[in-house]
């Protein structure tokens, strides 16, 4: 078995050496691209005006006189963005520095924002300048030419213009020695494709495939493809990420089967580069989104100067996330914005995990006839599209008690199912039961919401964990549910001892008068004072049941939707936003698999 792994990564290794060899044999042809600026341009133009068209104008524009009939004013900085064809090249403008009165414009030209090639200023006349490329190779993509200009307000329009380009030619031919300097991206690329193709296709059937992949990469790349004059820049790479995922629903089910306990450590290793990620984009976050979901990180801030701040009863945010804020505000030099950023990204990080924990615990036990590590498959899944959620990620960013009550949440989760297996071990199923409560009294601790996990964990302790005892079968649960009750007692007491000694309610709280407003206040905030604080839930549902129910119904609504949203963000049920494509439809299958697999055990 060995050996033929190792014949068949031999192969391969030798498959991506050809795949390199013909992208460098290829990059030997000449190319050019001759760019029609105004008609067909935009796969090379970026950050110009729209077209100026000859034929279009509603009276005669005298400084078109002298093009093919269409260009492009340029802005104070605009964009050509050319295929890495090969060095040396050379791209020729043409171009008018056209002014109604005064001194034509300067024009400077940037390769790559860090390589001069030009500085010139324009005559006001047609005009043409070739500049050579001989730099850049070590860019992974693209080569892009920045023109820096002086601009002027057009008379009849008042845009703010730089130069008129009409055309661009972009040439590569050999340079010394008779041949032209491939870009090495492109041949990494080539050889990756390679490598990727021997692994999905065998026989010979892989050399037409490569040789189909090198003619593609020369006609609708390096050339100037012959039907519509746009370059596929992002050609090399979705080939390879094509093949990458044929490899994966492959053969990817079966390695992640034998991985086994290798497969938790690549977990760890994939979170820890989530989080890498997740913290170096942070580092532009650097102030609060308004409106957004930190509009409320004020009131926490000004909790963190003191313990005596912290431990303070609120009828609105509890002590958690301030304590939080509080002991990790020492690393960043006292700054709470900043120790709030790293929290997020952590707790995203402990949200990864616990969510991959959570999907292996939902699943069968592995240990169960055919089972075969289908559990480990499908966990990796749900981990995959937790990771790579727009909602998951922008969670991390936000700087808020959100994603520490959503980490907090889903751990608890985790480990009760984890303690309704347990059996033996270094902790027995009681240890778990108690983790899980302080997990979610932890969850209070930074929302109110959290207190909702105390009856959903007691009410699943008693209908769902068995019971050996036959006579008495109730008892065990109703030990079972009072340890993990327990356990949140003991790690939300923190807030439940300074609501009682600084208010005598041990669930001090303003979020009832917070829904009476809603329901019956008319949404107006603006009528706080007016409104008695002690208000309570029953002062609520009591006065008008109807009315309060029809407005739960409303949220309802608002949040799983109605089927008559329109497409703004504004008219989205947020619901719809929790589960990006395909984890949607993914999620769907795997209840109904679920669904099945009970009906099955049943």
């Amino acid at each position: 078995m060995r050996s033929a792994f190792t014949k068949i990564g031999l192969h391969s290794l030798l498959f991506a050496l050809l795949g390199a060899t013909l992208i460098i044999f290829l990059y030997q042809l000449p190319v050019t691209h001759t760019i029609d600026i105004g008609s067909f341009d935009a796969g090379y133009v970026q950050g110009f005006h729209d077209p100026q068209r000859i034929a279009d104008a509603t009276r005669h524009h005298e400084y078109l006189v002298g093009s093919d009939g269409s260009a492009r004013w340029s802005r104070a900085v605009s964009y050509v963005v050319l295929p890495q064809a090969g060095l040396p090249a050379s791209v020729t403008l043409r171009l008018r520095g056209w002014r109604e009165s005064g001194e034509p414009p300067r024009l400077r030209i940037v390769l790559n924002g860090q390589h001069p090639l030009a500085t010139f200023r324009t005559t006001g006349d047609w005009e043409e300048h070739t500049v050579v490329i001989a730099d850049g190779w070590s860019k992974p993509s693209d080569v892009v030419l920045e023109l820096h200009s002086d601009t002027t307000s057009l008379p009849d329009d008042g845009r703010d213009v730089g130069v008129l380009l009409d055309q661009v030619t972009y040439r590569v031919t050999a340079g010394r020695g008779g041949w032209i300097m491939p870009y090495p991206a492109q041949v990494l690329g080539g050889a990756i494709a390679a490598l990727l193709l021997a692994l999905v296709v065998s026989g010979p059937m892989r050399f037409g495939w490569l040789l189909l992949i090198g003619l593609v990469f020369v006609f609708g790349y390096r050339a100037q493809p012959p039907i519509y004059p746009a370059p596929l820049r992002f050609l090399l790479p979705a080939v390879v990420l094509g093949l990458a995922a044929v490899l994966a629903l492959r053969h990817g089910p079966c390695l992640v089967v034998r991985a086994g306990a290798w497969l938790d450590v690549l977990v760890g290793l994939f979170v820890l580069a989530w989080l890498a990620i997740v913290l170096i984009l942070a580092q532009d976050h650097v102030t609060l989104s308004v409106p957004g979901v930190e509009k409320d990180f004020r009131v926490f801030a000004t909790r963190t100067d003191s313990l005596a701040q912290v431990f303070q009863a609120d009828p609105f945010y509890h002590l958690g996330y301030p304590a939080l804020l509080w002991l990790v505000r020492p690393i960043t030099d006292g700054n709470a914005f900043l120790a709030a950023r790293l929290l997020a990204a952590i707790s995203g990080a402990v949200l990864l995990l616990a969510g991959y924990w959570l999907a292996r615990l939902v699943l069968p036990d592995p240990a169960a006839p055919g089972a075969h590590g289908q559990h480990r498959l499908a966990a990796l899944l749900a981990l995959l599209m937790l990771a790579s959620s727009p909602f998951v990620v922008q969670y991390a960013l936000y700087i808020g008690s959100d994603m520490p009550f959503a980490a907090a949440s889903t751990l608890s989760v985790a480990l009760l199912l984890r303690a309704g297996r347990a059996s033996s071990g270094r902790l027995s199923g009681i240890g778990w039961l108690v983790l899980a409560g302080v997990a979610a009294g932890c969850a209070f601790l930074v929302r109110h919401p959290g207190l909702l996990l105390l009856p959903w964990g007691i009410l699943h302790v008693l209908c769902v964990r068995s019971s050996a005892d036959t006579a008495h079968p109730w008892r065990p649960r109703i030990l079972t549910a009072a340890l993990f009750a327990a356990g949140f007692v003991l790690a939300a007491s923190p807030q439940l001892l300074v609501n009682v000694l600084q208010t005598g309610q041990p669930l001090f709280q303003y979020q009832a008068k917070n829904i009476w407003l809603g329901v019956y206040g008319g949404v107006d905030w603006g009528r706080w004072h007016d409104v008695p604080d002690n208000i309570g839930l029953l002062d609520v549902v009591l006065p008008d049941p109807v009315r309060f129910v029809q407005h739960w119904g409303q949220n309802m609504i608002g949040y799983i939707g109605s089927g008559a949203e329109d497409l703004s963000e504004s008219g989205q049920a947020l619901q719809l936003r929790l589960l990006h494509w395909p984890a949607n439809w993914l999620a769907v299958l795997g209840w109904w698999a679920g669904w099945q697999c009970c009906a099955t055990v049943a």
